[in-house]
């Protein structure tokens, strides 16, 4: 809207005036776009500090539970199966259950009843006490649960974990950095630490892995059967993907 004319000033000093308005307008927008640009510099560092160090303890965690997997190899010669089963073929307890005291929670491990399943009456105590175990929760915060795990094992007759029974290292055919060992979900896939259920292998080759964390938009971590880290594209076919979990596979991955 034009400002109003003002019938006390000359019409060169009225145009003067309206000028220096408009510059003062200018002006205030520089100094606001300044003032965001300023705000915007000091931020980002923070923010992208704060999503490494989420990332940092992410990876972490994979690496404690791949280095307890390989732990427990080396004790019992053989690599915990997915789940313990009664003799009638039913799921009670989780591999992560079983590799407890070699991820330091070895009164945890003591502590359960593994003739009976993970959520009877007998195991409810030592529930309580994996609320504490932090290296299977979420590292983010916001969307951690109390003892529930975001860490899921490639488990199948043909994966790197058996059902029921310890595979041998000799049954790994493949080198260890190209066999999946462990997945980081999302956080709405999480599962109690102690239930023998991981996401199967069709969940897990889903295009474009749904079930997956995002870091950096495009990617999430695993941990392979050496225990080196991978950090995996969300745009990887799910057929090579596939590869490396099967143990029998022809497929090798060329990202």
């Amino acid at each position: 809207m034009t400002p109003k004319e003002d019938p006390y000033l000359p019409p060169a000093l009225e145009d003067v005036t309206r000028s220096n308005r408009l510059s003062l307008t200018w002006i205030e927008v520089v100094v606001v776009a300044v003032i965001i640009v300023v705000i915007t510099s000091l931020l980002l560092p923070a923010v992208r500090a704060a999503r490494e160090t989420k990332l940092l303890r992410y990876n972490s965690n994979l690496k404690a539970i791949g280095l307890g997997i390989l732990n427990y190899e080396h004790v019992f010669k053989c690599y915990p199966p997915a789940y313990l089963q009664d003799p009638q073929g039913k799921n009670l307890h989780s591999w992560r259950s079983l590799i407890l005291p070699f991820v330091e929670q070895s009164n945890a491990f003591e502590a359960i009843d593994f003739s009976a399943p993970w959520n009877s009456s007998e195991n409810v105590e030592v529930r309580r006490l994996l609320d504490r175990v932090s290296c299977f929760q979420c590292p983010d915060s916001q969307h951690a649960q109390l003892g529930f795990s975001v860490y899921h094992a490639s488990a199948g007759e043909d994966a790197f974990f058996h059902p029921s029974l310890g595979r041998l290292s000799k049954e790994i055919i493949d080198p260890g950095e190209s066999t999946l060992m462990i997945v980081e979900s999302h956080h709405r896939h999480s599962v109690p630490i102690m239930k023998p259920e991981d996401l199967s292998t069709s969940q897990l080759c889903t295009s474009g892995f749904p079930w997956a964390p995002r870091h950096d938009s495009d990617k999430f971590y695993v941990t392979m059967a050496d225990c080196s880290l991978r950090a995996i594209p969300v745009s990887m076919d799910s057929q090579v993907f596939r590869g490396m979990i099967t143990l029998t596979r022809t497929e090798r991955s060329s990202q």
